[in-house]
């Protein structure tokens, strides 16, 4: 049956990749593997090839698990279930075409203990589906693992292993922050983002544009003026510019320059020499900080 895998970019059209079912043994349990890597993760020196092998390996060696097909989230976190992955994996488990989800441990599940939890002991019974973790050895259908105090206990240490390496990330983007490094997601118009010193650097290609707009608005000359002189210079809007050098995107060059887009250059404070940081704010995990 042909099922519709999306990437996980924004995109004028979705692309789709026909995905066949292995045809399955009769009396043997439909099975999926899952797996999830998040960038902290990376120190682990894990990946997904050594999740999937693995798991991949429990499976083989089983005589009532039948091989489905694998879902892997990779650069998700585990604080919660809004991966794509695990929602197609979900709504497979909704069509009846997966009995049985196996994972390296619980911490690839996920990091959450109360959704975790919520999954495992709610809605996987309710659904008939059952929970493998090989290396936790975690079996849902047995009993004594579902009452044990360790499942819990395992799940909370999970949460507090991500509420701690959220902790780490905003006491690090604290001290970038303070040592004038540029945290931002991108550089402004006119600027390129260092890889090494991840600082911003005068841009030589858009730098002539910026001093132009300024000299022009220190002349008098009116910012709809402003932004007709750039179109008609065809020069690339910083919208273009961004897809160009951030999304490594095609160049769609001269589009109309905007009044707002000149209005914003002139207010960024970053073109007078300064780094402009927290201009907006965000909570981590657990309350664990704000950038």
């Amino acid at each position: 049956m042909a099922r519709k895998s999306r990437k996980n970019l924004p995109q004028p059209e979705q692309a789709v990749i026909s995905v066949q079912f292995p045809e399955l043994d009769e009396g043997k349990i439909p099975t999926a593997i899952y797996g999830r890597l998040s960038v902290e993760d990376n120190e682990d020196n894990e990946s997904m090839e050594t999740q999937i092998a693995l798991v991949q390996d429990f499976i083989n060696r089983s005589s009532e698990l039948n091989y489905v097909d694998t879902y892997f989230d990779n650069g998700f976190t585990g604080t919660n279930f809004k991966r794509p992955a695990f929602t197609r994996l979900m709504n497979d488990v909704r069509q009846k075409k997966i009995k049985c989800i196996v994972v390296k441990d619980l911490s690839r599940f996920g990091r959450n203990y109360l959704e975790a939890g919520y999954y495992i002991e709610t809605v996987f019974p309710f659904l008939g589906v059952r929970l493998i973790a090989v290396n936790d050895h975690f079996d849902s259908t047995r009993k004594e693992d579902m009452e044990s105090m360790a499942l819990p206990i395992r799940n909370m240490v999970n949460t507090m292993y991500a509420k701690d390496i959220s902790k780490k990330v905003w006491s690090s983007l604290q001290r970038k922050k303070k040592a004038g490094y540029a945290v931002g997601s991108d550089a402004p118009f006119g600027y390129i983002r260092n890889p090494v010193t991840k600082r911003n650097e005068i841009d030589p290609e858009t730098a002539f544009y910026v001093q132009l707009i300024f000299q022009w608005a220190l002349m008098g000359v009116a910012i709809y003026e402003i932004a007709r002189r750039m179109t008609l210079l065809q020069v690339p809007t910083p919208r273009e510019w961004h897809r160009k050098i951030v999304e490594e995107k095609d160049v769609v060059p001269y589009k109309k320059w905007g009044e707002t887009s000149i209005r914003h250059m002139l207010a960024n404070q970053t073109y007078v020499g300064d780094t402009i940081n927290n201009k907006s704010t965000q909570k981590f995990f657990c309350g664990a900080g704000q950038t």
